[in-house]
């Protein structure tokens, strides 16, 4: 990290202070520019009188670094952070005296971001600095902040499809947390659930999922939050549709609908269109309804992935395969399935375009689609989805 001139130099330049302000009248804009460039060592009177200058204490000017250039560091990287400028925001954190940081909320914060930051640039280091930040974290007693974060540990090796090492890790801090009696309030605790709930479908562990699934919609509802209240319903409606729950297919999507018209999002709506939509398709066989909410989902969001999917099936059912084909191939890969149930959907799609294919006499088409969809779902749980594949597989290959 920087000298103390560095610092210095550092600390007056986000003050937006010249030499010659900063200098002031307690010394002269020669001494100062001597310390800034460590070509001169102050005195403690002039420590003192840079520091109140600044607006710090001379202790911070002389630590490794200080809270006041971390909280810089945070004002300096959120521009970065957020337009997803992940390795600009590494490189100005890469020389973050890590071993000799602060025991402070600020310092915590800004070994998350540059965690996040080095996760999403590629960087090998990211999760010792996540276990670093974690600690601070829990050192200071903020397991609320650290459960928002284990969700970002969660995503990451869901992304790389490590389901059991996410639920290992997971279940692990939940059991040290409790016996450290940490001071969880009720949103934290619905984070840890969620998460929890996730990894339990994730890895097949329906049953328990379930009943996990059930309490944290109650707890939701009790502690009058509603904190990821959509995303356990969202869960619930479609476990209850693989199961062929219907009476609670239909609880589910009543009040999901209830839910977007209460917060008025577009985007909430459209989930459950999507969804009534799917279960239309895939479940009841109704393709009538399932086309009116395809359309009522395209006069919102127009061609985009869902719709694609949803009525490339509709039309595959109509028996209009080159039209359910141009559909099919109209769907892109959402970079945020990354949950097996997601990751299901996505290779029923590609079995579809292997049937598509091979109603339409492309047998080599429909054999390199096919096996594409068999390969991609081969290590996920069961599910209908899975089950659609393989049998694609064997009508292909028949």
């Amino acid at each position: 990290m920087e000298k103390l001139g560095g610092r210095i130099k550092t600390l007056r330049k986000r003050k937006k202070l010249t030499l010659e302000g900063l200098a002031g009248k307690g010394m002269t804009k020669g001494m100062l520019s001597l310390i800034e460039n460590n070509k001169a060592k102050p005195s403690m009177e002039s420590l003192i009188y840079i520091a109140g200058k600044l607006g710090v204490s001379v202790n911070e000017l002389l630590e490794n670094i200080s809270i006041t250039e971390i909280r810089g560091l945070l004002q300096e990287t959120e521009d970065p952070f957020n337009k997803k400028e992940y390795e600009k925001v590494v490189e100005l954190l890469s020389s973050l005296p890590l071993d000799s940081l602060p025991l402070s909320y600020e310092a915590a914060a800004i070994l998350e971001r540059y965690s996040r930051a080095s996760y999403h640039a590629g960087r090998g280091e990211w999760e010792e600095i996540y276990k670093q930040a974690e600690e601070m974290y829990i050192a200071l007693n903020l397991h609320n902040e650290a459960a928002k974060f284990l969700s970002f540990l969660v995503k990451a090796y869901m992304e790389k499809r490590n389901y059991y090492t996410a639920f290992g890790m997971l279940i692990e801090r939940k059991e040290r947390w409790e016996n450290e009696n940490a001071n969880l309030n009720i949103l934290g605790k619905l984070e840890l659930d969620y998460n929890e709930i996730l990894l339990l479908f994730a890895i097949g562990k329906y049953n328990d999922a379930k009943k996990k699934l059930e309490s944290s919609i109650s707890l939701s509802y009790k502690s009058g939050t509603f904190y990821q209240i959509e995303g356990l319903y969202r869960l619930a409606c479609f476990y209850a549709m693989m199961n062929a729950e219907e009476q609670d297919v239909e609880i589910y999507l009543k009040k999901l609908t209830l839910f977007g018209e209460f917060i008025d999002s577009d985007e909430s709506r459209s989930a459950v269109l999507i969804l009534k939509a799917h279960y239309h398709n895939k479940y009841t066989r109704n393709f009538t309804k399932a086309e009116q909410f395809i359309e009522e989902y395209y006069y919102i969001n127009g061609l985009d992935p869902y719709y694609a999917m949803e009525k490339g099936k509709s039309l595959f059912r109509a028996k209009q395969y080159e039209q359910a084909l141009k559909s099919f191939l109209e769907f892109k890969e959402i970079p945020e399935w990354i949950h097996p149930f997601d990751l299901s959907l996505m290779y029923e799609v590609y079995a579809y375009i292997a049937r598509c294919y091979d109603q339409l006499d492309e047998k080599q088409k429909a054999v390199h689609y096919s096996k594409y969809a068999l390969d991609g779902i081969g290590t996920l749980p069961e599910t209908p989805y899975k089950e659609f594949v393989k049998n694609t597989a064997l009508l292909i290959n028949r």
